[in-house]
């Protein structure tokens, strides 16, 4: 039997990055991922590129395969589909049907499909402590993408969790 083999959508999201990279590491699953342009840039700012390459089965980058690749043709032969940390730019964007990333994209697509992303936001409270290169900060999550966020869980279109426990505990449900 082979390992599940899930894809793991990365967006400009750096709260939570690091965590997330960490459960996809300890997963027993063949992993694919793909990376939109602000993706690898929070990844190779915060250190983390070479690390993901190391367990990834392949990466896509949006730069080589453009936002709308040959890659949405294969989405049912994954297990999940990830985007984890979503920015509330991608919620904003999910919610309105822009479908104009790689992740929007993917997202819209595995719908079509009736898959069921899963996706973990970045701006799911009022108020966040996450931490910066200066070191812990709070952050204010603004109404409207609260909002957008409710009406991307409302849908029933979407799994949106809340912390990376709930995505270890995702991705070993496979």
């Amino acid at each position: 039997m082979t390992d599940p083999v899930f894809l793991w959508c990365l967006t400009g999201a750096s709260h939570m990055l690091g965590e997330c990279v960490e459960a996809f590491k300890q997963a027993e699953a063949s992993l694919d991922v793909a990376e939109t342009p602000a993706g690898r840039q929070v990844l190779e700012y915060l250190g983390l590129s070479e690390q993901v390459k190391g367990f990834s089965r392949k990466i896509y980058l949006q730069q080589d395969v453009g936002p709308h690749p040959m890659l949405v043709t294969k989405l049912s032969l994954y297990k999940k589909i990830f985007i984890a940390p979503a920015t509330a730019n991608t919620i904003a964007k999910i919610r309105y049907g822009i479908a104009d990333s790689l992740a929007t994209n993917i997202a819209a697509q595995a719908v079509k499909r009736n898959l069921t992303p899963v996706i973990l936001p970045t701006d799911a409270e009022k108020k966040i402590s996450t931490r910066w290169g200066c070191g812990e900060t709070e952050i204010t999550a603004r109404s409207v993408d609260l909002e957008n966020l409710s009406t991307v869980r409302e849908s029933g279109e979407f799994k949106v969790i809340e912390s990376p426990d709930q995505l270890r505990q995702e991705l070993k449900l496979g």
